[in-house]
């Protein structure tokens, strides 16, 4: 009777919890960044791609910006070459490459940014909002595999868009595996993720299903294969992040 009564509680939790989160209500951000049009392509600042591609389909790209505080203390676009694997750090030797940050976007102002904050350091929330201010940019996607960087950002600039941390897709993982993906808390605007961490698969048909039903837009790459293309397409995004000549050619919708 003991064991009996502990499934049952045990149910009546669950089913609490999944229809808490299937009642409650969803509110969806209308914003300039989440009317484009789709599916959508984001590029690399210093991908190869801008000189080879058409005008036509240039236009439509968004810019993709890995973002760091660099040795000289500003904040910087980090070469693609760079670029740390999904969920791992930015090395502490990476010195000062790239362009200032605040120069690069100033001769894009007008095009969709996905600023990829890399640095999780004390005051990256104030000073990229100073050095950005002056430029007025609105249609703007914040990604950091950190929460609190998102978060202390998002304080500052509450009308940008925010994306997936680490740690939210943990959490999205833990709570599909269990059935109550409705229940999962988020508070981004776009479910940002690489197609696999560290060689396990990082979304599933249970979290493409979620993120469809909340009306959450989706974003998957880095893409740089014609295979990684091919998955990913499969799972319909409405943004691929793609870092080659190769995977680009391979969306024949751009």
């Amino acid at each position: 009777m003991l064991v009996f009564g502990l499934m049952a509680t045990m149910a009546v939790i669950y089913f609490v919890v999944l229809f808490w989160g299937l009642g409650r209500t969803l509110t969806k951000f209308e914003h300039p960044f989440t009317r484009l049009e789709r599916p959508q392509v984001a590029l690399p600042w210093d991908s190869e791609i801008w000189a080879t591609a058409t005008e036509e389909r240039k236009g439509r790209a968004i810019l993709w910006v890995d973002v760091y505080r660099a040795a000289d203390g500003q904040l910087r676009a980090l070469p693609s070459k760079l670029r740390p694997e999904p969920q791992d750090v930015l090395p502490k030797d990476v010195g000062n490459e790239g362009p200032a940050l605040r120069e690069l976007l100033a001769t894009h102002a007008e095009r969709p940014i996905v600023l990829n904050v890399l640095s999780s350091v004390d005051g990256i929330d104030t000073q990229l909002n100073s050095e950005l201010a002056e430029l007025k940019l609105t249609r703007v996607l914040v990604q950091s595999e950190y929460d609190n960087v998102m978060r202390t950002i998002k304080n500052l600039q509450p009308m940008w868009i925010y994306g997936t941390s680490a740690s939210d897709r943990v959490r999205w993982n833990m709570f599909t595996s269990l059935s109550l993906a409705p229940a999962v808390s988020f508070t981004g605007d776009v479910y940002v993720s690489p197609l696999s961490v560290r060689g396990l698969p990082a979304v599933n048909p249970n979290i493409l299903k979620e993120v469809r039903r909340r009306g959450l837009m989706l974003l998957l790459g880095p893409l740089s294969t014609l295979d990684e293309v091919r998955q990913a397409q499969a799972d319909h995004p409405d943004i691929f992040f793609v870092t080659s000549v190769e995977a680009f050619a391979a969306l024949p919708s751009f």
